[in-house]
Formats: C-alpha cells, sequence, structure tokens
C-alpha cells in the first residue's frame, strides 16, 4: 500500500455531514416514548407519517455509520497503513490511529451490525430496537464527532 496523507477537507465535510444527521435524529424526537402509544389499528406503522418517520431515522443512522466507517479506514489507510474490510473492524482501527478512545471504538462497533441489518433487510426490525440505536447514535456518535474533531484539529494544525 502506498503512503497516502490524510485529507483533512474530507474528513471534516464528513463529520459536518454526520453532525447534520445526528441533529435530524434528535428533530425527529427520538425516544423510547415514540411507539408507546397504538394508534386504533393496533400498530402506529400503520400510520404514514410515522412511516416515513422510522424510514427517516433508519436511512440516517444507515448514513451516520457509512459515514463514520469511511472516516475511520481513510484516517487508518493514512496513518497506519492499514483498512478494514469489515464495517465493524474499522473502529479498533480508529482506536489504534488515536483518532477515538478504545472505550469509544468498542462501545460503536456494534453499530455496524444494526446497519447491516438495516441496509439488507435481514429481518422484521422491531421498532423499539431502532428507537433504542437511534438514541444511542445521539449520544455515542455524538462523542464519536467531538473525538475526531479534536483529532483533526491536533494533527491537522487547526485547518
Amino acid at each position: 500500500m502506498t503512503r497516502r496523507s490524510v485529507d483533512w477537507q474530507a474528513v471534516t465535510a464528513k463529520l459536518l455531514a454526520m453532525r447534520h444527521a445526528l441533529e435530524d435524529l434528535q428533530l425527529i424526537g427520538v425516544d423510547l416514548g415514540w411507539w408507546e402509544q397504538p394508534q386504533a389499528s393496533g400498530d402506529r406503522t400503520d400510520v404514514p407519517s410515522e412511516r416515513i418517520k422510522a424510514l427517516a431515522v433508519e436511512r440516517i443512522l444507515i448514513l451516520v455509520v457509512d459515514l463514520a466507517v469511511d472516516i475511520n479506514n481513510h484516517v487508518a489507510a493514512a496513518v497506519l497503513r492499514e483498512v478494514a474490510d469489515d464495517y465493524k473492524l474499522t473502529f479498533p482501527l480508529a482506536a489504534k490511529a488515536g483518532m477515538i478512545s478504545r472505550e469509544l471504538a468498542d462501545k460503536l462497533a456494534p453499530s455496524a451490525g444494526t446497519r447491516n441489518i438495516l441496509v439488507h433487510q435481514y429481518l422484521d426490525v422491531d421498532p423499539h430496537r431502532i428507537v433504542l440505536a437511534a438514541s444511542l447514535a445521539v449520544e455515542q456518535y455524538g462523542d464519536y464527532v467531538r473525538q475526531v474533531q479534536a483529532y483533526v484539529q491536533n494533527k491537522s494544525g487547526g485547518r
């Protein structure tokens, strides 16, 4: 693998996109109470606005994980000369590169599995599981954005 440098502008642009996606999750109002009050049919997903909200949440979760994986592999390739061929394995690489803490990497790695379930529609996903994943994403990926932003500031000279 040839040596390449980190494209700080690309990393910063992806962090901004991730921050916006996380803000969108908050605007949607993702919380566990979202699914608690069934409609007459007994299933909130029978209401078109709720189905649209659920699809938006799923798409945002996929986007956030994809952005993180792109950042992880890009930095790992430049700094460590390593890339992962599995989404989950990019998080330990990000920690190894010093971009995020090992603790955060361990928390975020399972989100790759959630992303795969959503993308490939492996099974009928429990809406409560998606709401929980979204709530965790706001918190944990918020930490990711802060840690990676600090790394970028430190390594890029504030560019």
